[in-house]
């Protein structure tokens, strides 16, 4: 344990990721508990005693950071996570992390599932504005992805088409698809080359896109369900792939508007 060393950002990873799994591996064994399984809250709850119990300093108060924050990334209720958070704020955190892990968990609630999601206007292929307002009363199933991601590009060939047939005679469910490319030519010709039939909007700029930053976009592909009350119902939502996408769909359909 060196704070002097996490400048580098190879121990930084390795400080903050594969030790800490590495300890709690051990801790788990000397329960007794290595084959337990635990939710998303719980391992991250169970990783925070890890670390209280063996990092100090700066190396400490940045690895929690990293912990609370993965936690955070894509977490259904953030909200589940403040005690810890406070927890980490009132003991643990310099100034600078403090403000860093206040500002991402109020970043975070913004996508909690039940609340309304950031406004945005995109542009469509043919130049149309199009806003999730358009969509009042739907179900709209929110596809972020991206030309060069190779799991995006499978997705839509494998597993759109098939889920679009479940739902083709179903005019309250819009596919909406939006797309994180920085270049006009490489989204549309994406489009062409897979046949991806649904509204496509664009937000260039990667993962620091008007979009991509307003629904906390960490990663692609990532989906979003958003109910008939216009409110998210998914923050996190299966693949278009997986079986349980089609019950997601089905249980916001059936939710009274």
């Amino acid at each position: 344990m060196d704070d002097q060393l996490l400048s580098n950002r190879a121990y930084l990873g390795f400080i903050t990721q594969s030790y800490l799994d590495f300890l709690m591996l051990q801790e788990l064994k000397s329960l007794k508990a290595i084959d337990s399984t635990m939710s998303r809250e719980e391992r991250t709850a169970f990783k925070y005693h890890v670390i209280e119990k063996n990092y100090t300093g700066r190396i400490r108060s940045i690895t929690l950071r990293t912990l609370l924050e993965g936690g955070l990334d894509r977490s259904k209720d953030v909200e589940v996570f403040k005690p810890l958070v406070d927890q980490y704020v009132a003991q643990y955190a310099t100034a600078e992390d403090a403000k860093s892990m206040l500002d991402t968990y109020n970043r975070f609630t913004k996508t909690n599932v039940g609340r309304v999601p950031p406004f945005f206007t995109l542009k469509d292929v043919n130049g149309r504005d199009v806003t999730l307002k358009d969509f009042a009363g739907k179900v709209v199933y929110m596809d972020f992805w991206a030309s060069w991601c190779s799991p995006c590009r499978y997705e839509m060939k494998e597993g759109s088409p098939k889920l679009h047939a479940r739902f083709k005679d179903n005019k309250d469910v819009v596919f909406l698809y939006v797309s994180i490319d920085d270049r006009e030519t490489l989204w549309k010709k994406a489009i062409a080359e897979d046949k991806i039939e649904g509204v496509h909007v664009l937000s260039t700029g990667g993962f620091r896109s008007q979009v991509g930053q307003a629904f906390n976009i960490s990663g692609v592909p990532h989906y979003i369900i958003i109910g008939r009350d216009g409110k998210i119902f998914d923050n996190n939502a299966p693949r278009p792939s997986q079986d349980t996408t089609v019950q997601k769909l089905n249980e916001a359909l059936s939710k009274a508007y």
